[in-house]
């Protein structure tokens, strides 16, 4: 069987994207959760994982949100846009010292705190930058972290499929010679229209040819319910399609994924 990591992302963002979070982990529906540390909401955010046994993740940022460390502050006065921080690394303003710095810092309000962080992912996929990608991996390995990495396979035509997703297993296996523990995600690009369901879903998970992999989704209340959204348009950054967190663990299980969390990955 194979096995799948079921993570919510941004938790920390809002007190009402954490709590809708804490209560689909409460209802077992995801496996882990991943955290981007804002000073602004991290005592509430603390508070909520005290009475939960969950797998919890640094959701590494330097969009959107003021960074932590020193080095980014004396740049950044105002939360950057993704076009204004490859500028920066660009201009040579930003390097790959203050990157460090700042999932150092990340890393380091979390687990101060007494939390143990199984795995590391990017905000608004930024891994895509080389320069911030090489710091991630760098650092995870540093941490003996896993590390999530978006596959490319979803977003492609289907002529350069196999062509893309050969590449991705290149790209892991050069990373695992590394002693770097990458874990392969999905987000769903392969339909971008209103009229995505759940059949459809299959098949995109049915691509995947990886033992071990990663769904990402994001918890969020809708009618009284905690539901999921699985965004697979990212560029556009728009969510389409709902489906409550329990159909997608039970659609899990009869297409041969196995729910397991990172700490269980850990021993396999």
């Amino acid at each position: 069987m194979k096995r799948v990591v079921i993570n919510a992302d941004d938790f920390g963002v809002t007190k009402e994207i954490s709590e809708d979070i804490i209560k689909c982990a409460e209802a077992n529906s995801i496996t882990s959760l991943s955290f981007i540390p804002i000073i602004e909401n991290i005592e509430h955010s603390l508070s909520l994982l005290e009475k939960l046994n969950i797998d919890v993740g640094l959701h590494f940022y330097l969009t959107d949100f003021m960074p932590i460390s020193n080095s980014m502050r004396s740049i950044v006065k105002k939360p950057l846009t993704t076009k204004n921080l490859i500028y920066l690394i660009l201009r040579r303003i930003i390097t790959s010292k203050h990157i460090y710095d700042e999932i150092s810092s990340q890393w380091s309000l979390i687990e101060k705190n007494g939390i143990s962080i199984s795995h590391i992912s990017v905000h608004r996929q930024l891994n895509a930058i080389p320069l911030i990608q090489n710091v991630v991996l760098n650092f995870a390995k540093e941490k003996e972290s896993f590390v999530r990495l978006p596959t490319l396979s979803w977003c492609v035509p289907k002529f350069l499929s196999p062509l893309v997703r050969k590449l991705n297993d290149i790209i892991n296996e050069y990373h695992a010679k590394r002693n770097v523990k990458v874990i392969p995600s999905v987000s769903i690009f392969e339909k971008c229209t209103r009229n995505f369901n759940i059949e459809d879903y299959s098949v995109v998970i049915g691509k995947a040819n990886y033992n071990t992999l990663s769904l990402i989704v994001h918890p969020f209340h809708k009618n009284n319910c905690v539901s999921c959204s699985v965004r697979f348009c990212e560029i556009s950054h728009r969510e389409y399609e709902i489906f409550t967190s329990r159909s997608i663990v039970e659609f899990l299980d009869k297409q041969g994924f196995n729910p397991i969390s990172y700490r269980d990955l850990e021993n396999c």
